[in-house]
């Protein structure tokens, strides 16, 4: 026996009620979740790429920071990562702020210059509070349309979110029908396209109805 609304339901209606539209429900599960995490991951990892290649403020430095002379330290090519074709430099240096000896780095493309230096050479360094930069190269320069790559996946998850409300629409509606729903005395004129056996148990509400 069907009990008058509002009624109490149990998991078996809820999930009666989330299948409603189970191709919006799982396409908009699929979508959003990967999405979210491709733009996510994405997002990490070029901030990180960004803000370990961007270095310094040049042009605040260059600007207003004080000159001075410092010497490399080390260079080293990097050769996981490739700029327009080419391996960029990485150029530790040292050099001297107020009698304290600080230590710098920097990353360039100028590979005429760089070549001739070597570990010990002096550099011109410009240097203002903790952050310094070798005059004489320019540093790595990102096209910044790549900042926007991460961007990409948020379509994905945007039609992800919208399959997936509309999907928990229709379910709170269905849902809401189990619950409130009232009882109505109705005749079964035709059932097409539905096979069901006499006896067999179906249910209504998330409650067992038997068919006759």
């Amino acid at each position: 026996m069907i009990s008058p609304p509002p009624r109490s339901l149990g998991l078996d209606a809820l999930w009666q009620s989330l299948t409603v539209r189970p191709f919006l429900l799982t396409l908009g599960l699929v979508l959003g979740v990967v999405g979210t995490i491709q733009f996510v991951v994405f997002w990490l990892i070029f901030s990180s790429l960004f803000q370990s290649l961007s270095g310094p403020d040049l042009t605040n430095v260059l600007k207003s920071g004080t000159e001075t002379t410092g010497k490399v330290t080390k260079i080293q090519e990097l050769r996981n990562t490739t700029i327009n074709g080419e391996h960029p430099f990485r150029i530790d240096f040292s050099y001297e702020r107020q009698g304290v000896e600080r230590n710098g780095s920097m990353q360039s493309l100028d590979r005429q210059i760089i070549r001739k230096w070597e570990p010990g050479t002096q550099v011109a360094v410009k240097y203002l509070d903790d952050q310094a930069v070798l005059t004489e190269i320019s540093p790595v320069k990102f096209p910044a349309i790549l900042k926007l790559f991460p961007f990409f996946f948020a379509p994905v998850s945007l039609v992800g979110l919208v399959c997936l409300f509309i999907a928990l629409f229709f379910a709170r509606r269905k849902h809401q029908l189990f619950k409130h729903g009232e009882l109505r005395d109705a005749e079964f004129r035709a059932v097409e396209g539905l096979m069901v056996d006499a006896g067999t148990p179906q249910k209504i509400f998330g409650l067992p109805i038997l068919m006759r």
